[in-house]
């Protein structure tokens, strides 16, 4: 290579680099490219050219270093700009990179490329309203460009204007219709709305052309659960974890910590330690660990090891069966196990249909003296005690639909002959101020989730939105109204009032998506007739 450039421009020496660039040929181009730089340090081209051959690598910190000098000395290059820009989207480095893409529109106004990864940026800053007009002006260039639509209606999506994003997701599936991202992204939303035929057949769509792709397998898996088709709903339903993104997710990171460790299949567990460790939210916990004592009933497992949140260590601990458990955080004894399980995996292994849920309640256990402890803060009463929760934890994507202000029950706080107790934690506890000591609050005095437990045994109801609180009223055994979103979680099921994993629950839900009105005039109505 060096003696190509003796006899040669630089001009020439970059064009035979390019050359072999193009033809997949990097090391050679590399060494062109570098000795170009020993001759001229500044040449943009070269430092340009190295800048994507290190990307092409995967070395992005490399890359950036070197196209960021090639930027510095091509300051009117919109082109360059938004490439270096990219690079840093790579490096998740979004507030970098947005500040090259705007570069880049500075220098070229009319650059959709650059206004399409500028929404990108601002997607992964979660400011919504600024990525839409991005992902718009990309589209006001490039009409046709289906990223574009798919990736505006997300952030319409987010923005709560569902019949928009819907609207986008029909747009982006028009103009490319094998684009499975953009019906994935519909199957879910039409499965939201509960338009389940539609959703059904977005997912078919992807499941046509790719009968493995597990965004559309777990679409499906939902589907069924939500109909009762447990065989085949929970069957479908282990293709999550092949869903999820890779690396940022803690659960794949907690699989792949056990990668060494066999996943349990439901096969007898004589002699074996089993690890099961939690997963998703609070709630699914509190719901699956009906299941952890029959790993010793029915299935013989030698030791059973838990992971779960801190909140949950205790309610755990106190489960027949359990020798040890683990907060999540805490580093798994991955040493000690013959294999594990996914919690949210143990109605798969052990077959569960709609039949067999086990649905014997109660199934947690409140020591004695926890519960007298609480049944003396709580006097006796002539009343009914009513404990409420209305809304849940933020962290949920679709929080805002199954929560509500507390304002929206006064209809039932204004029933004569019930005392109020809340059950609320987090931010919507605030709202308590409002009501003047009506709603009795012992939650500040709660440390975890067998409190918690202690105080809901001194209810006669619970009425609650669909949050862990519900599930842990449940899981007691406690009368249990829950006031569900249209449609609801897949737990609840479809169109049913009651629920085959906790017996004493009655189901009120909406008739229209986002109406709490019927549903509160109901739990008003049948509150009434209790009281």
């Amino acid at each position: 290579m060096t003696i190509l450039l003796q006899g040669s421009t630089v001009a020439q020496a970059l064009k035979a680099g390019l050359e072999h660039h193009q033809a997949g040929r990097l090391l050679e181009a590399e060494c062109i490219y570098r000795t170009v730089l020993g001759l001229e340090p500044d040449n943009a081209d070269a430092l340009g050219l190295l800048g994507h051959i290190a990307r092409q690598f995967g070395h992005h910190g490399l890359a950036a270093d070197l196209l960021t000098r090639a930027a510095q000395k091509q300051p009117s290059n919109p082109y360059a700009a938004n490439y270096l820009g990219e690079v840093y989207l790579e490096l998740l480095q979004p507030v970098e990179a947005a500040a090259w893409f705007r570069k880049a529109i500075a220098l070229k106004i009319d650059h959709a490329e650059a206004h399409f990864n500028l929404g990108l940026s601002l997607t992964r800053l979660g400011q919504w309203d600024e990525a839409e007009q991005s992902y718009r002006r990309a589209l006001a260039l490039d009409p046709a460009n289906a990223d574009a639509m798919n990736n505006l209606a997300n952030a319409l999506l987010e923005l709560g204007r569902i019949d928009e994003a819907e609207h986008c997701y029909r747009e982006a599936t028009a103009a490319n219709p094998k684009f499975a991202a953009a019906l994935v992204n519909l199957g879910n939303l039409l499965q939201e709305l509960g338009k389940f035929e539609e959703s059904e057949q977005a997912y078919a769509r992807v499941l046509a052309q790719d009968p493995a792709s597990p965004k559309a397998q777990f679409g499906v898996a939902m589907l069924k659960l939500r109909h009762g088709d447990y065989a085949s709903g929970f069957a479908m339903y282990e293709s999550r974890f092949a869903a999820k993104p890779r690396g940022s997710d803690p659960e794949i990171r907690t699989l792949e910590s056990l990668r060494g460790v066999p996943r349990w299949d439901g096969t007898p567990l004589e002699g074996k330690a089993l690890l099961v460790w939690a997963e998703q939210g609070l709630g699914d916990g509190l719901m699956m660990m009906r299941y952890l004592p029959l790993l010793k009933a029915e299935r013989h497992a030698r030791r059973l090891i838990v992971a779960c949140p801190t909140g949950l260590t205790r309610i755990i601990q106190a489960l027949p069966g359990v020798d040890r458990v683990v907060s999540t955080g805490d580093a798994l004894p991955v040493e000690e196990a013959d294999c594990h399980c996914p919690m949210m995996s143990l109605p798969f292994a052990f077959g569960t249909v709609l039949e067999t849920v086990p649905g014997t309640v109660p199934y947690i256990v409140v020591p004695d003296e926890l519960e007298r402890k609480w049944a003396g803060k709580i006097p006796g009463s002539t009343k009914l005690k009513v404990a409420l929760a209305w809304s849940g934890g933020n962290a949920f994507k679709h929080d805002r639909q199954r929560s509500m202000d507390l304002r929206a029950l006064e209809p039932v706080l204004a029933i004569e002959g019930a005392e109020f107790f809340s059950l609320q934690k987090g931010p919507a506890a605030q709202e308590l101020a409002s009501f003047d000591g009506k709603i009795v609050d012992w939650m500040p005095h709660t440390t975890d989730f067998l409190e918690d437990a202690a105080l809901v045994k001194q209810m006669d109801l619970v009425i609650s939105v669909d949050t862990s609180v519900a599930h842990l009223a449940g899981a007691l055994g406690k009368p249990l109204w829950l006031m569900s979103k249209q449609p609801g979680h897949w737990t609840w099921m479809h169109a049913r009032t009651d629920s085959p994993w906790y017996p004493t629950m009655r189901i009120f839900r909406q008739l229209e998506r986002g109406d709490w009105s019927k549903v509160i005039a109901d739990v008003a109505k049948e509150l009434r007739k209790m009281v």
